[in-house]
């Protein structure tokens, strides 16, 4: 009976090897399978909890459930390599993990280039954990996409203001309600904009209603009248570096031509990427000089 007891009490520390805490300074991670004879099957509550220095990790292929708050506060965290399996999430795991742009699954069975990206922005950006599911996301991607794009819209459909709850006004925050308000109104339209074009530009397996969604969502923001229209000044400051975004905002006439010139204007004065810059060139109806343009 003790021997019994023996080998279950082995079986349970096998299931149960848990990686409790990274303490090194290292920018990028690889947690081994093993140690000690054990693979690990879980990242513990709190394992990296603020580490400000890591870039990037790649889990193991054993790898079961990542405990709560495991990556929280991990300001630049870019990138997570993940193995094909269902991995159980727990509580606020990503929590303000802002940066995580890329959630890479090996192996990556489907033909979806932008699958780890939008992996990423279900946990970055949407923060719906039961969108992690890198099995379905590498097995079954129209399936996973499917179930990406009803979240998004639904995301995007709500109300700019849905879920603001204001903040004790005292010795740390000084700001009114009203304050309070306008800033989680303007952070949510930013998030929307930016998953907007992110599924646009990685469109597979999106169905046509969801393409007008989003589509649809961008130009009423970008028609806006008011002249300091901060969603318009968001995409050219933050956004404008991928050409592949300024490409999606011109094809479907997202853009005035007040909105092109000044975009080019912008994007010069930074030395920025010449390919954007020849490709807004080329795309100028009145056929201005370089000179006119960038006098505007």
């Amino acid at each position: 009976m003790l021997k019994v007891f023996a080998v279950l009490l082995n079986i349970c520390e096998y299931l149960y090897m848990i990686y409790e805490k990274y303490s090194e300074n290292s920018a990028l991670v690889s947690i081994e399978n093993i140690e000690e004879g054990n693979p690990y099957t879980r990242i513990g509550n709190k394992a990296f909890l603020s580490c400000k220095n890591v870039c990037e990790i790649k889990l193991p292929d054993t790898i079961i459930e990542i405990g709560d708050w495991a990556f929280a506060h991990m300001k630049n965290l870019g990138r997570l390599i993940v193995p094909a399996v269902s991995i159980r999430i727990g509580k606020d795991a990503f929590l303000d993990c802002n940066n995580l742009k890329e959630i890479i699954i090996y192996p990556n069975l489907s033909d979806n280039e932008g699958t780890s990206y939008l992996l990423a922005s279900s946990v970055s950006m949407l923060k719906k954990y039961e969108l992690f599911d890198p099995k379905l996301a590498s097995y079954s991607n129209e399936k996973w996409c499917n179930r990406y794009d009803d979240t998004l819209i639904a995301y995007i459909k709500q109300p700019d203001d849905a879920g603001f709850q204001s903040y004790i006004v005292g010795w740390f925050n000084d700001e009114g309600e009203d304050i309070q308000r306008t800033h989680h109104i303007g952070n949510v339209q930013k998030t929307k904009l930016c998953l907007c074009f992110l599924r646009l530009k990685y469109n597979k397996y999106a169905r046509n209603e969801v393409n007008d969604v989003l589509l649809f969502y961008i130009k009423n923001k970008f028609d806006n009248t008011d002249e300091d229209n901060e969603l318009w000044k968001y995409f050219r400051d933050n956004l404008s570096d991928d050409i592949g975004y300024v490409k999606l905002a011109v094809i479907n006439n997202l853009l005035s031509d007040e909105h092109k010139a000044e975009l080019l204007t912008y994007i010069n004065s930074r030395n920025g990427n010449p390919e954007t810059i020849s490709y807004l060139l080329s795309i100028n109806n009145d056929n201005k000089s370089v000179e006119q343009l960038f006098s505007i």
